[in-house]
């Protein structure tokens, strides 16, 4: 039997849009705090999280809530010999009404960028970057190299907020590279691959 053109371009499609869904945002604010015994005043705090936004959910209150793909979450204090820090359970929210968007952990908003372009924002689209005013509580944080204190987001320098697709991972590029080579073997095999013979040569 031969395969179908539109089979193999539909298996295809879905191969490539199977990461068109995810978005990578990042928040970064200035901070005061302390991260273990060691305090911290003035820098730069970047927060990095993946979320797939078929999950996202408005609540009763007009927000929209999206966790995050679990072991994606990071945060980064800026300085010598910074690494991420890895934080679990951590969700990115948007809030129309407050012209805000932000990060929580747990059950607490943890930190938030006010912007008038994210007033009608809802999480399911790349925005950004967009400068604002930053803001949060006072929040004690568990961290893979300690408790982390954020005691103060100072309204300026402004922070930064911003959703972008997330990249696709090499192995997924490599699969549709070689299904879309494989299938192109295969319809040219089946529809434009077989000749009419040539007359022989009378003996």
């Amino acid at each position: 039997m031969k395969p179908r053109a539109h089979v193999i371009l539909a298996v295809l499609l879905s191969l490539c849009s199977a990461h068109a869904g995810e978005l990578t945002f990042t928040i970064q604010a200035y901070g005061i705090g302390w991260l273990g015994d060691d305090s911290f005043a003035g820098q730069a705090i970047t927060f990095t999280g993946a979320g797939d936004t078929s999950n996202i959910v408005r609540t009763a209150g007009g927000e929209y809530w999206l966790s995050l793909v679990p072991g994606s979450a990071t945060i980064g204090i800026s300085g010598p010999g910074a690494v991420p820090l890895e934080i679990g359970s951590a969700y990115i929210f948007a809030n129309p009404a407050a012209d805000s968007a932000g990060f929580g952990v747990g059950a607490v908003d943890i930190l938030a960028i006010s912007n008038a372009s994210l007033s009608k924002y809802d999480l399911s689209s790349p925005i950004g970057p967009l400068a604002g005013p930053a803001y949060g509580p006072i929040t004690l944080l568990s961290t893979t190299m300690g408790p982390l204190d954020l005691q103060y987001f100072p309204p300026a320098p402004y922070g930064s907020f911003q959703a972008a697709p997330a990249p696709e991972p090499p192995s997924a590029v490599l699969s549709v590279a070689s299904l879309f080579f494989f299938c192109v073997v295969i319809l040219r095999r089946s529809f434009g691959g077989h000749r009419a013979p040539e007359p022989r040569n009378p003996a």
